[in-house]
């Protein structure tokens, strides 16, 4: 097993060699940050290319990370589930390895903050000094997180 968490697609054509190299049976690469108007062209396409190549030549390819922030990361991984599927390759999310379907919040935080906005006391706090914000926890309404269960497990 390889894992490359943070090599954007990989978007650098001398990490892509590595990890053809090492020929792992299980490749867990960081998708490509699509979502960013700062990620040119260029390198949507290198890493597109990236992953095409790896999902050609990896029996397992998992890619996540930024790409699961994009609202269309299903659709753009389409060349790259085609290549997989054509060499008997699969290509997955983390979440589906561990047998959960994809829950992408972060690619509907737009939507998710106008459903939800935060309340008037956080957005204080949020625009308050930092030296403010070092000797006061961010008021997040009734949830007490010191004794909920799911923080403590």
């Amino acid at each position: 097993m390889l894992f490359a968490p943070d090599v954007q697609g990989p978007v650098v054509s001398d990490t892509l060699s590595f990890i053809l190299s090492v020929n792992p049976d299980v490749a867990i690469v960081g998708g490509p940050p699509v979502y960013l108007k700062r990620f040119e062209d260029a390198h949507r396409h290198a890493a597109l290319t990236s992953l095409v190549e790896l999902a050609s030549h990896m029996p397992i390819l998992v890619v996540d990370h930024h790409l699961m922030r994009s609202r269309g990361w299903k659709e753009w991984l389409d060349p790259v589930n085609k290549a997989a599927s054509k060499a008997d390759n699969i290509v997955m999310t983390m979440a589906e390895m561990l047998g959960s379907a994809p829950n992408c919040m972060e690619s509907i935080r737009e939507d998710l903050y106008s459903m939800y906005p935060p309340s008037p006391e956080f957005m204080n706090w949020v625009n308050a000094t930092e030296k403010y914000k070092a000797g006061n926890l961010p008021p997040i309404g009734s949830l007490n997180i010191t004794n909920d269960r799911a923080w403590n497990k």
